[in-house]
């Protein structure tokens, strides 16, 4: 599956969705301390008063954003390059 973007929670087992761990690509929004690390891109930045407070800052800080966007795909292409060594090994 695709992208799963998780607000306003410090840890995995409060995701309230099944198999949550399926996903390609999973971005964690928090300004919650930390507890748990469950999302391959994490902005996580506790003096913020709320999630809604960080989704505000990557609407209007572009910079931000792209560093989020790259990330993720650089996660999913490094996930890629693991599945095509294990066909090589299998083979």
């Amino acid at each position: 599956t695709g992208l799963l973007i998780v607000t306003d929670t410090p840890d995995n087992k409060r995701v309230d969705i099944e198999n949550f761990n399926e996903f390609k690509n999973i971005v964690k929004i928090d300004h919650h301390p930390f507890v748990d690390r469950f999302g391959n891109v994490e902005y996580i930045k506790e003096e913020a008063s709320s999630a809604s407070e960080l989704i505000y800052e990557l609407k209007h800080y572009p910079n931000l954003y792209n560093k989020i966007t790259k990330t993720t795909q650089s996660y999913d292409n490094h996930k890629k390059e693991q599945v095509e060594k294990n066909k090589d090994k299998g083979s």
